[in-house]
């Protein structure tokens, strides 16, 4: 989560936290772990007074974590995490009470098992 606080510049926050203003909610769904390879995906929610705005930071974090492509390796040596880009967990919409649009965007995350890189 570290490079989601980075490069998107708002405050992270786990759901189901709800937000009054610009922010990155997250939701972590783990899968599978054999002992040696630990997995699941990593759903991130960006709200925003502005469309343009919670768009722009999901094209900022997606370039943080993958790159170019649709896949990357986060971080060094033990705590690398395989990041990918995936449709799950994607969509976007107007939250009406709060007056704020939201974006979403889906990553799938494996890592080594006990690192606590997911």
């Amino acid at each position: 989560l570290d490079a989601v606080r980075e490069s998107s510049g708002v405050p992270v926050c786990p759901a189901p936290q709800r937000s009054s203003g610009d922010a990155v909610i997250y939701r972590w769904y783990p899968g599978t772990d054999d002992g040696s390879l630990a997995r699941g995906r990593l759903e991130l929610r960006f709200t925003a007074a502005r469309l343009t705005d919670a768009l722009r930071r999901v094209e900022d974090v997606t370039r943080a974590l993958v790159g170019e492509g649709d896949s990357a390796i986060v971080g060094e040596g033990a705590d690398a995490v395989l990041v990918i880009r995936v449709p799950e967990g994607g969509g976007s919409g107007y939250i009406r009470g709060a007056g704020l649009y939201f974006v979403k965007a889906g990553f799938l995350a494996s890592a080594r098992s006990g690192t606590g890189g997911t």
